[in-house]
């Protein structure tokens, strides 16, 4: 028996069967009538039985134990779109599902035991998975690892999401395709006018496990910035055994919010890459020559600024080498900028005694050939700001700073310029 050859007709199963309309297949409750003889007297309502419209699966066993399953693997439902290209048409979808009203699902695909839940292969160059989120700022993609409670099972660890760049296809010419990305992230844009300055989306938001309970930073930290990381927080919780001792419960530390870790070159070329390279807007990215070796490479008009709040702004250290090199073509390779709230005995600011200094070395320039005296006075004013910054700005200050810069420059003076008298350092002490 052949299948149907046209609408109105019925299916037959295991044959090819045409239709002229599209075929709907609708879940309905049932109403069964009630009477006296041949006199209806009402009728009730029974529900639609089951959970599911249309399911398709392979045979179960039969009752005298007959084994009708198939021997090979076999897919429940393939949908094969038609794109009408030989209209010049594109398009048509393989399988579309439509969520129920209110939060129903499109689409629940779960695999078997090792199985995908969901795999999508795209063709050309076409997107293998596009989310779209909902009107009212829903996510487009959410990955979810396999571990806590799940929809219909409990699992362990797992990555949330995984993205794996495709192989490049090198080939003489200009056609090469290169390696992809693996992840790409770009923040959403404002298309109307935007006169509150507001900050543009996010591209990237990582944040460790547990950073304080925070779902999202607000826009003022994380808005317009490429990639924003937050690390988790070291809630570290101690628990007094029974015989008195104590377990510290929670993280060996608090995580950083970005880590970058350089490549290392091996072979003809052992290049260690820099660790993490900070271009300022406009700035093309520095050749390795300049970045090797490199934890932090910082790139513009201002390479690196540190500012500390109540440390160091920069501090360096090195095990073999120096602490810090500063290199300039054309000025000074340092500028020291005093700070002018200290100030000194007299209730001068440093800057002031700074003056004095100046003042008291061009004296001493018109009495003497050589140029000591003005590293004398320069010294003076670096120790006197020093002194007062360890010591305090009250006369203790201002004594320590002086006694410490006539010893120290006393000495030295004696031992280069004996034939000179010591009245030109009792002039500034």
């Amino acid at each position: 028996m052949s299948g149907a050859d046209e609408s109105d007709e019925d299916l037959v199963s295991g044959r090819v069967n045409r239709a002229n309309d599209q075929t709907t297949i609708w879940a309905e409750n049932a109403y069964t009538s009630t009477g006296i003889g041949p006199i209806e007297t009402g009728s009730f309502r029974t529900d639609f039985s089951s959970q599911f419209i249309f399911v398709v699966e392979v045979a179960k066993d039969s009752d005298d134990d007959g084994e009708f399953r198939p021997s090979t693997p076999i897919d429940a439902i393939v949908g094969i779109g038609f794109s009408a290209d030989f209209a010049g048409e594109s398009g048509g979808t393989g399988v579309t599902g439509l969520g129920g009203d209110v939060g129903g699902t499109g689409v629940f695909a779960k695999g078997g035991q090792g199985g995908r839940g969901l795999l999508a292969d795209a063709g050309g160059d076409a997107t293998g998975v596009i989310g779209l989120g909902g009107p009212m700022e829903g996510t487009g993609v959410f990955g979810l690892g396999g571990g806590g409670e799940r929809l219909l099972r409990r699992g362990e660890g797992g990555t949330g999401v995984h993205g794996v760049g495709g192989v490049a296809h090198l080939q003489p010419g200009p056609d090469d395709v290169l390696p992809g990305v693996g992840v790409f992230g770009q923040g959403g844009k404002i298309p109307d006018q935007n006169t509150d300055q507001l900050l543009l989306g996010t591209g990237v938001i990582g944040v460790g496990g547990d950073a304080g309970n925070m779902d999202m930073p607000p826009t003022s930290d994380a808005g317009s910035v490429g990639v924003f990381g937050q690390g988790a927080d070291a809630d570290v919780k101690t628990i007094v055994n029974d015989d008195g001792s104590t377990t510290f419960d929670g993280p060996a530390e608090p995580g950083a919010g970005v880590i970058g870790r350089g490549g290392v070159g091996t072979g003809a070329r052992p290049q260690v890459a820099a660790g993490v390279i900070g271009l300022a807007g406009g700035q093309s990215k520095p050749s390795i020559a300049e970045t090797n070796s490199t934890g932090v490479h910082g790139h513009g008009p201002t390479g690196v600024r540190g500012i500390g709040v109540g440390g160091p702004g920069v501090s360096g250290a090195s095990d073999t080498n120096r602490g810090g090199i500063f290199a300039s073509q054309h000025i000074a390779q340092v500028q020291l900028t005093p700070f002018r709230g200290l100030r000194d005995a007299d209730g001068d600011s440093t800057r002031c005694a700074a003056r004095r200094c100046r003042f008291a070395a061009e004296g001493w320039a018109a009495r003497r050939s050589d140029d000591f005296a003005r590293r004398c006075a320069t010294l003076y004013a670096l120790v006197l700001r020093e002194g007062a910054g360890r010591h305090g700005s009250g006369s203790m200050g201002a004594s320590a700073s002086r006694s410490l810069v006539s010893g120290a420059v006393l000495e030295h003076y004696e031992t280069r310029q004996r034939k000179h008298k010591r009245r030109g350092f009792r002039a500034i002490r």
